[in-house]
């Protein structure tokens, strides 16, 4: 069984702490990883490391548009999973060239959430 991503939230928080991050910044990054996994929940899926890919990420950051918050919210819930992904590397929790089966880190890299990009069209 995959790690939870609660457990994995604490260590990542443990992590900023000692990288001497603000108070506010853990708070924000957190509350991405708690954020998805009640999504994933909600969907019938577990909040553990083998759901962090890259298709229910781009649907998690589409529901919240359709739930009608800013792109600057939506942003700033992208770039705390963006941030935890490469921890998750630093850590050698995940591969960083994760296969081409939908994995987060490399299907991510690059690409811009939902709203921003409706917004160039």
């Amino acid at each position: 069984m995959a790690e939870s991503l609660e457990s994995l939230r604490r260590s990542f928080n443990r992590s900023l702490r000692v990288e001497g991050k603000a108070d506010r910044t853990l708070v924000l990054y957190g509350q991405s990883i708690i954020y998805f996994s009640a999504w994933l929940e909600q969907q019938g899926h577990t909040a553990d490391l083998s759901n962090l890919t890259r298709t229910n990420v781009l649907k998690w950051l589409d529901s919240l548009h359709e739930r009608g918050l800013t792109d600057g919210t939506i942003r700033t819930r992208w770039r705390g999973l963006r941030r935890f992904t490469n921890w998750l590397v630093a850590e050698q929790l995940i591969h960083p060239r994760w296969s081409a089966s939908g994995h987060l880190r490399r299907g991510l890299r690059g690409a811009r959430p939902p709203a921003a990009a409706t917004r160039c069209r």
